[in-house]
């Protein structure tokens, strides 16, 4: 059997002498501890109201896994560190000997997918740990306390190995220099002079994108409120006379109204005469977002994972840049994703 146990400081939570330790399951039998930090630790740290929050669970790997295991301690990896990408670390393995431990990235798909899913599981038990002992003894304290400090493994119990890390970078192009054609600010000059605002749903997604990773649960919540935001600016716009029924009434699930009602409206702006809208696959999309957006609200469950939360939310811009644009907002096409355009059909 190979141990593995991932560790994680726990801001805003303090921890008397007697350790918490809970067992339960996930995938695994998982146990978790939560106690107080080393001295060592405290001294370093710009406060005292921190824990140490550590889970570990135990599995019998495939034989080719196992393998790998044993290549990494016996420093059969790699010989150098000469052009090796990081985080990588240098350790004495059990019989003395320098190894290198290297990044995740050069490893198999397999082995990265168990490491990852392992890697998945612990920090679950501990987030789940955490925020239920939060809630039950009302612990205020930061949304995401979380900070993780080691993840190791072992197979006998005593030594314990540094498990291969991954780098997880998310990189955004943003523009900070603005410059204007002067067609830009006639346009703009026409948006200031009839007094528009952005809308609010611009703001809603910002702050969705603003919590993709801290708070993937709001940013999913966030999204989905400002697609149904724009759809009711839509129709407002479309049908002043339904403005009533659209601000006092119940509306039908987002998606129904993406399908069957939207295509009705007699909206002015169109390319080659064709109204632009989402297409089916978009909609569908839009309704398993809505019953994850439900099951989150309702039932507190998962939310998706980081790459498909940054596909929804990306899809979700697309869909609010296309409802500027049947509000009569031409220039707002240009910033749908071309993917997005060639799927409606366009070039």
């Amino acid at each position: 059997m190979i141990s593995f146990k991932l560790r994680y400081s726990i801001q805003d939570i303090s921890i008397p002498d007697e350790d918490i330790r809970l067992s339960f399951k996930i995938i695994h039998d998982v146990h978790v501890k939560i106690a107080k930090p080393d001295e060592n630790y405290l001294k370093n740290s710009k406060s005292r109201h921190v824990s140490f929050c550590e889970a570990e669970l135990s599995v019998l790997p495939q034989e080719r896994k196992l393998k790998m295991l044993d290549d990494i301690i016996a420093g059969n990896i790699v010989d150098s560190t000469d052009d090796l990408p990081t985080p990588y670390s240098e350790i004495t393995n059990h019989l003395g000997k320098k190894i290198i431990i290297p990044p995740l990235l050069i490893f198999p798909e397999h082995f990265k997918n168990f490491i990852n899913q392992i890697n998945n599981e612990l920090a679950d038990a501990i987030k789940r740990t955490v925020t239920i002992v939060r809630w039950y003894k009302d612990n205020r304290g930061s949304h995401s306390p979380f900070a993780v400090l080691d993840f190791k493994w072992t197979s006998d119990g005593q030594n314990w190995y540094n498990v291969p890390m991954s780098m997880h970078i998310s990189m955004e192009t943003i523009t900070n220099g603005v410059k204007l054609s002067k067609k830009d600010e006639g346009i703009v000059l026409s948006l200031l002079n009839t007094d528009s605002i952005e809308p609010i749903y611009h703001s809603l997604f910002r702050e969705a994108w603003g919590q993709r990773h801290q708070n993937p649960r709001s940013a999913i919540i966030m999204a989905i409120s400002a697609i149904e935001v724009s759809v009711k600016h839509l129709i407002e716009k479309t049908v002043p006379d339904a403005t009533w029924l659209v601000t006092r009434l119940q509306s039908p699930p987002v998606f129904l109204i993406f399908k069957e009602y939207l295509p009705k409206l007699s909206i002015d702006n169109k390319i080659n005469g064709v109204t632009i809208l989402p297409t089916d696959r978009v909609i569908n999309d839009l309704k398993k977002w809505v019953t994850i957006r439900n099951e989150i609200t309702h039932l507190g469950k998962k939310s998706l994972n980081g790459d498909e939360l940054k596909e929804m939310l990306l899809t979700v811009k697309d869909i609010l840049h296309i409802i500027d644009f049947n509000c009569g907002h031409k220039w707002s096409i240009n910033h749908v994703r071309r993917d997005t355009l060639k799927e409606i059909g366009l070039k």
